[in-house]
């Protein structure tokens, strides 16, 4: 446990251009790059040309609105949406380090008081982990929204992470990949590579088999649902990896 948190330390995140620096160097990319890398970039301008009046009208009130004034929309909406995503991120954190936080939501926390009592399970919050994805490769860095250790699974102990996802997590839609392979991009896919992408480093760096893997949408008033994963994931997450 010590040495998690000491490896840990020596990894420092810079929020604003989104960079990781190991041992004072520079991390060639994160994992959640990584994890979307096969698929093209979200282009706001070109999905807005394909959008008829009504997609207008919903998020501009202006069914005759410009292609960039739709995507601006789409902007300042995932901007509010990031925001709010990161502020609830804060507050699950300071409920784990503090062991309540009379900030978050009574139905979150009255959730992580039964899915992991603190007696029963160490938590790592936010955890910042760094190491290759494979044997020989560059380093590559991120930041767990939860790592636990279950003493409760029988016959042996249990590692598990869990990624909160305050948005919808749609397993539908999203671009096909950019290697021909027919992959579509959805979200509730990429989460599950991005997952996969964590386990890898932290089988290969810190000696840690992860046997549980979760996405779980957490929004306020409502109680957090336990997604699976993707079970093509890590399959995937090998070419991800490889491909970089």
């Amino acid at each position: 446990m010590r040495a998690i948190r000491a490896r840990s330390g020596r990894i420092t995140f810079d929020e604003g251009p989104h960079v990781y620096h190991f041992d004072g160097k520079r991390v060639g990319g994160s994992v959640s790059r990584y994890a979307s890398s096969l698929w093209p970039k979200f282009n706001g301008l070109l999905i807005a040309s394909r959008c008829g009046e009504r997609t207008r009208l919903k998020w501009t009130k202006n069914a005759a609105c410009t292609d960039a004034e739709l995507a601006a929309a789409w902007d300042e909406n995932g901007a509010a949406a990031a925001a709010a995503g990161t502020k609830l991120h804060a507050d699950i954190e300071r409920f784990f380090v503090a062991g309540d936080n009379p900030e978050l939501c009574p139905v979150i926390s009255g959730w992580m008081q039964r899915k992991f009592p603190r007696d029963l399970v160490t938590t790592f919050p936010e955890l910042i982990i760094a190491g290759p994805l494979f044997e020989g490769g560059p380093i590559v860095a991120g930041t767990i929204d939860l790592l636990c250790y279950d003493r409760r699974e029988l016959p042996g102990h249990e590692w598990g992470i869990c990624d909160w996802k305050r948005g919808a997590v749609s397993s539908t839609g999203g671009d096909r990949d950019d290697l021909g392979m027919g992959v579509r991009g959805s979200k509730h896919l990429i989460y599950s590579v991005q997952l996969a992408l964590y386990a890898q480093i932290l089988r290969l760096s810190y000696g840690i088999d992860v046997k549980r893997q979760y996405i779980v949408h957490t929004i306020e008033g409502s109680e957090p649902e336990i997604i699976e994963p993707n079970p093509e994931a890590a399959a995937i997450a090998v070419v991800a990896a490889t491909m970089n």
